[in-house]
């Protein structure tokens, strides 16, 4: 579960244009589809869950993504989902 050619050429495209390469990364991530969670993400992105959190964080700073909590099975944690406020693709 690793980006695909195109994710990873949009990846860069985004770095080049300025953004952090970790943050270029996610959203390259989460371009694909509607929504992913943190772990997605972390699988996708090749990144650690330290290394998510920050890009997170500064993408929601931009306003790059929106996230909402969603209850887990059992008596787990909530998950984390994420979505890009304005859809790529």
């Amino acid at each position: 579960m690793e980006l695909d050619d195109d994710h990873v050429e949009f990846a860069s495209i985004l770095h080049g244009l300025g953004v952090q390469r970790n943050a270029a990364k996610v959203i390259a991530s989460i371009a694909g589809g509607n929504e992913a969670t943190t772990r997605y993400i972390e699988r996708a992105a090749g990144l650690r869950q330290p290394e998510v959190s920050i890009a997170m964080r500064t993408l929601r700073h931009e306003n790059w993504i929106r996230d909402w909590e969603v209850k887990a099975e059992g008596k787990g944690r909530p998950h984390k989902v994420y979505a890009l406020t304005i859809p790529v693709g």
